[in-house]
C-alpha cells in the first residue's frame, strides 16, 4: 500500500491498512487491531472507519506506536487527522499547511501542493483561459513579456506572478505551448484527494467572491452583472433551484465552448444561500 504521506483521508489509510493485513493473514480483524492498539472499545476503531466517529488525538498516538511511524510520519498522521476533522476552512488549511511543511520535499505532497496552489489562486485559472486566446508578443529580449501579460489581468499581477503561475499551470499540465509560444488547455485530471480539493474550491470561491465586491466599484453596470434575489422556499424548492442552477452552468460552459474571438476573460459566480433558519427548527 502507499506510504502514510500519499493520504489525504486517515480514514482511507486505516481501510487500507486493514485489508492489507486481512489480505496477508484472513484472521485479522478490526478487533485484533483495536485490541493490539491498545483500545477498550473493540469497536472503537470501527466507528472510526465508518465516520461514526472521530479519532482522538491519544488514539492517533496509539495507532502510531501500533504502525510504528517515523517521528515524520507520526506528525504527518496526527496534522491529517486533525485536517480531516476541522470544521471550519480556516482551521482545514492551518492543518493543510502542517502537512505541506512536515513532507515539504516529497514526491506526494509537493505536487499535491502545486494543485492546492491552482485550486486557491483566483488568477491562474484566469491565466489558462486568456492565454491560449492571446497572440504572443515576446519583450526586448525575446522571452515572454511577463510584464504585459501580468496588466491584463484585473487586478493586474506583477511580472514574477504571471511567470510563475505560468510555470505552475505547465508544469501542471493544464497548459501546453508549442515551439512558436502558442498556448493551449489540456485537461488532466488533477488527484488532490476530496478534501484537499474541497478545501481548494472554497478558497478560490472565496477569492472570486473578493474580487465580484471589487468590481461593484471598479466595473461600470454595463462591463458586469451582479444580481440577487431574496424569498422564501422549502427544501423542496431548494433542490428544485439548485438543479436550475447545474442545467444553466452547463448552458454557459456550452457557449462558451462554441465562443469566437474572444478578447476578455469573465468569472461567474452564482450564489445560492440560505439566510433564515428551517421553519421547523425554530
Amino acid at each position: 500500500m502507499e506510504p502514510i504521506f500519499a493520504y489525504t483521508d486517515y480514514r482511507r489509510y486505516l481501510a487500507d491498512f486493514f485489508a492489507e493485513r486481512k489480505r496477508l493473514n484472513k484472521h485479522f480483524s478490526l478487533r485484533m487491531l483495536a485490541e493490539r492498539s491498545g483500545f477498550k472499545a473493540r469497536d472503537y476503531l470501527m466507528r472510526v472507519m465508518r465516520g461514526d466517529r472521530n479519532l482522538s488525538l491519544e488514539g492517533a498516538g496509539k495507532l502510531s506506536d501500533f504502525f510504528r511511524f517515523s517521528e515524520k510520519q507520526s506528525e504527518y498522521f496526527h496534522a491529517l487527522v486533525l485536517f480531516n476533522q476541522a470544521e471550519t476552512t480556516s482551521a482545514k488549511e492551518l492543518h493543510f499547511a502542517r502537512m505541506s511543511e512536515v513532507q515539504k520535499y516529497g514526491a506526494h505532497q509537493k505536487l499535491r501542493q502545486d494543485q492546492f496552489e491552482y485550486l486557491t489562486a483566483w488568477y491562474h485559472s484566469a491565466l489558462r483561459s486568456l492565454l491560449p486566446v492571446l497572440e504572443p508578443k515576446p519583450g526586448p529580449d525575446g522571452q515572454e513579456d511577463w510584464e504585459r501579460i501580468g496588466k491584463l489581468l484585473d487586478p493586474p499581477l506583477t511580472a514574477k506572478q504571471a511567470r510563475d503561475s505560468v510555470d505552475l499551470l505547465l508544469r501542471l499540465g493544464l497548459l501546453s505551448r508549442d515551439g512558436k509560444g502558442r498556448y493551449a488547455v489540456v485537461e488532466p485530471a488533477l488527484s488532490t484527494g476530496d478534501e484537499v480539493a474541497a478545501l481548494g474550491v472554497a478558497s478560490f470561491h472565496r477569492a472570486t467572491m473578493e474580487l465580484a465586491k471589487r468590481s461593484i466599484d471598479r466595473h461600470p453596470p454595463t462591463a458586469r452583472d451582479i444580481s440577487g434575489i431574496t424569498m422564501s422556499i422549502s427544501q423542496d424548492g431548494f433542490k428544485r433551484i439548485k438543479s436550475e442552477l447545474r442545467a444553466f452552468r452547463k448552458r454557459i460552459l456550452a457557449i462558451a465552448s462554441t465562443d469566437v474571438g474572444e478578447d476578455m476573460v469573465y468569472q461567474l459566480n452564482l450564489h445560492l444561500i440560505p439566510m433564515t433558519r428551517h421553519q421547523g427548527s425554530l
